[in-house]
């Protein structure tokens, strides 16, 4: 069985669209892991103004289905995706 340990990401909850940018900085993940999570269609989000903005119940559901993995090589953050 794996030594790996799962950790919650807590962060304040979203009140307002966030970029995807925003998205990215407030998990600590580079802004390609999320335009790929989109391309996916694991997150949907909308275009405005010629960006994408992630709706506030999309981001919290990203955020609360986000889990930090401690591994041997360092840590890693996966998600719980229903």
């Amino acid at each position: 069985m794996s030594s790996a340990l799962r950790k919650a990401v807590i962060t304040p909850p979203v009140e307002r669209p966030v970029s995807i940018a925003g998205l990215a900085e407030r998990l600590g993940v580079p802004r390609q892991r999320i335009y790929n999570l989109v391309r996916r269609g694991q997150i949907k989000a909308e275009p405005l103004s010629g960006t994408l903005i992630v709706q506030p119940e999309e981001a919290t559901r990203l955020i609360e289905a986000a889990i930090r993995v401690d591994t041997r090589k360092g840590t890693r953050l996966v998600f719980d995706f229903i």
